[in-house]
C-alpha cells in the first residue's frame, strides 16, 4: 500500500514497472501505451482529488489534449488544477475530481494508435 491504498503492479512497455494505486491503475495504463509518461500519481490525495504527475510538459500537454477533444463540456474541468515546476527541467501535475478516473481511463483508451517507445 501507498499512501494508504491498495495497490497494483503495472508494466511499462519500456520493460519496467512500478506499484500504482488500484482504483487509477488503469489510468497510468493507457496514459503509458500513448507514449504520456507519468512520476508518480495517487487515486485520492484528499478532498475527493486525484492526481498524476508528468516527466515532462510534453507529458501533460499531450494528456491535456487528448481529454478535452472527448467531450466539450468545461464544467467537467472546472475543478481541475494544473501545477508546473522547474526540477531539473520542466514538470507538472493535474488534479481532479476521482470520479472522473473512469471517464479520462475511457478518453485515453478510446485511441487506438500506440506510441512507439525507445
Amino acid at each position: 500500500m501507498i499512501n494508504g491504498h491498495p495497490t497494483v503492479t503495472v508494466e511499462h512497455p519500456d520493460g519496467y514497472s512500478a506499484d500504482i494505486d488500484t482504483l487509477i491503475a488503469d489510468l497510468i495504463r493507457e496514459c503509458w501505451r500513448l507514449g504520456i509518461d507519468t512520476s508518480e500519481c495517487c487515486q485520492e490525495e484528499g478532498h475527493g482529488m486525484a492526481r498524476v504527475g508528468f516527466l515532462t510538459l510534453t507529458d501533460m500537454e499531450r494528456f491535456y489534449e487528448v481529454v478535452t477533444r472527448k467531450d466539450d463540456d468545461e464544467a467537467l474541468f472546472f475543478a481541475w488544477k494544473w501545477e508546473l515546476w522547474a526540477d531539473g527541467g520542466l514538470r507538472g501535475t493535474v488534479h481532479f475530481p476521482a470520479s472522473q478516473i473512469r471517464w479520462l481511463t475511457r478518453c485515453l483508451s478510446a485511441l487506438k494508435v500506440e506510441v512507439e517507445h525507445a
